[in-house]
């Protein structure tokens, strides 16, 4: 590094310098300042600096990214599909792919908003265990419903059949009527977007398995 200092034409430094002697070095300084000094504070200057950048440029980053989460009108983000497969891992904790129809009904009740359906989970899971048994003790039937005592979920077949309906959901017979993960994702996609799908129409296994 450079010492910061300035010598006179004799190469001597002086650091009281009077008016003429500044005059005949055509106002130039000659004093011969400190050279440690000076190495410290241009050291300490390129510390400051670049630490002071640093942190403003780490700060408009988290800003900028705090406001994209702000200004972020998405129906569906990372952590709703996340939970998605999560939840899924519950009722096929082997990953083949494939859950069957009840299963299906206790993810949709399950899972919160969006791909869940609030309204459902009031009305099919009870909160507590003696909201659970009441309603058991209600049934009229016992085969016309399907009761998952762990979850405390009873639904009506029929209903199930509309929930199948209601989400386009397609069951495969080779696999006997079970449901498909990739089916499941893209309907439920399709149903918080509110995009239009194709006809449907339940198997007439399904159908005559879940009548009433």
């Amino acid at each position: 590094m450079h010492e910061f200092r300035v010598t006179s034409d004799s190469g001597e430094c002086i650091d009281d310098q009077d008016y003429h002697v500044l005059v005949n070095n055509r106002m130039v300084t000659l004093g011969c300042g400190n050279n440690f000094g000076s190495q410290a504070y241009f050291l300490s200057f390129l510390v400051l600096i670049s630490w002071l950048i640093l942190n403003l440029s780490v700060a408009a980053v988290i800003e900028g990214l705090e406001n994209a989460k702000d200004e972020n009108t998405g129906l569906v983000a990372g952590d709703d599909v996340q939970g998605l497969l999560d939840a899924w891992m519950e009722y096929d904790p082997k990953a083949t792919g494939w859950i069957n129809v009840t299963d299906f009904i206790c993810l949709i009740i399950e899972l919160p908003p969006p791909f869940g359906d609030e309204e459902l989970s009031k009305e099919w899971q009870k909160e507590t265990k003696t909201e659970f048994e009441s309603a058991k003790r209600k049934m009229y039937n016992k085969n016309s419903y399907y009761v998952n005592e762990e979850k405390r979920i009873i639904v009506k077949n029929k209903d199930i059949l509309k929930i199948l309906k209601s989400y386009k959901i397609t069951t495969y017979e080779t696999k006997n009527h079970m449901v498909h993960f990739k089916d499941i994702y893209q309907k439920l996609i399709k149903k918080v977007f509110l995009e239009e799908v194709e006809d449907f129409e339940i198997s007439k296994y399904l159908k005559n398995k879940m009548k009433n």
